[in-house]
């Protein structure tokens, strides 16, 4: 649904059973998102490198709807002329370190075999300084299947 945003509309804007979004009429593009629990938040969306992308901006009151607005323009601007980037400042962890600190946390604390845990994920130093979002599902199922494959005794 689309309509002009107004503080007015915005504070009426009731909860429902599944989050809704609500377009503004004035900018295409943004918008406001209404969850169960009544949380809004605004948002810019567009399409950034290809890819159809959500902006998070915001919530309401905290942010204005001027202010939000604003800051829309200027995410849906740079979208448009190929200068967004969402990316964090900072370089996403490697599939090494983030493997680390699993057995440090989690594995060490709860789980008596943690040496297992940490010998199996050794196995994947294929992807040790990868950065962890960047190793997707279809890899990770081939380098198992390459490793089962391997440790198969019929394979020759």
């Amino acid at each position: 649904m689309s309509q002009k945003l107004s503080s007015r509309t915005i504070e009426s804007l009731q909860p429902r059973a599944q989050r809704y979004q609500v377009w503004d009429a004035l900018l295409p593009g943004f918008g406001l998102r209404v969850s169960p629990n009544g949380r809004k938040t605004w948002f810019a969306m567009a399409r950034a490198g290809g890819r159809l992308t959500r902006h998070t901006i915001g919530t309401f009151p905290t942010i204005s709807l001027t202010d939000a607005r604003e800051a829309g323009r200027v995410v849906l601007a740079s979208m448009q002329l190929g200068t967004y980037n969402q990316s964090k400042t900072e370089r996403a962890p490697t599939f090494k370190a983030t493997a680390a600190d699993f057995i440090e946390r989690y594995a060490k604390p709860k789980n008596r075999r943690w040496k297992d845990a940490e010998r199996d994920l050794r196995r994947f130093s294929t992807f040790d300084d990868r950065e962890i979002e960047s190793i997707t599902r279809t890899e990770v199922i081939r380098e198992l299947g390459d490793r089962l494959i391997k440790s198969h005794p019929d394979s020759g």
